[in-house]
């Protein structure tokens, strides 16, 4: 039976990689089956951390997904997100992002709401 789960589980995650748009995550307590994956990071060394904050200083819809150019302290960089089975939650200039790291990369919230992981991978 055990085996079977593992099997289960990973054609679960192959299926989602195919898509390309939804991640199952372990969020620590948070109940979340899907979230939005970021796509691109294009930010210094660091950038992406939990525990930081970042404010959102410009939103674009792009043929890859929605671009945000965040700023931390006066530092910029931009994610790229892809949608998710949930809808994307799309922010305006001005809103607030916090980072809250997970084992399987960085989650970005906003207002209690999930934006997106950030995988492992991507986080520098």
């Amino acid at each position: 039976m055990q085996k079977f789960n593992r099997i289960a589980i990973a054609l679960s995650l192959c299926a989602s990689l195919a898509t390309g748009s939804v991640w199952a995550v372990d969020t620590g307590g948070v109940d979340m089956t899907a979230v939005s994956m970021v796509a691109a990071v294009a930010a210094p060394a660091a950038f992406i951390a939990g525990g930081a904050s970042y404010q959102v200083k410009n939103v674009e819809a792009s043929a890859d997904g929605t671009v945000y150019q965040l700023d931390k302290s006066g530092v910029s960089g931009t994610i790229t997100v892809v949608g998710s089975a949930l809808g994307e939650l799309l922010l305006n200039a001005g809103a607030t992002i916090k980072a809250n790291a997970v084992a399987e990369g960085v989650l970005l919230i906003s207002d209690d709401q999930v934006l997106a992981l950030v995988p492992a991978k991507l986080v520098k």
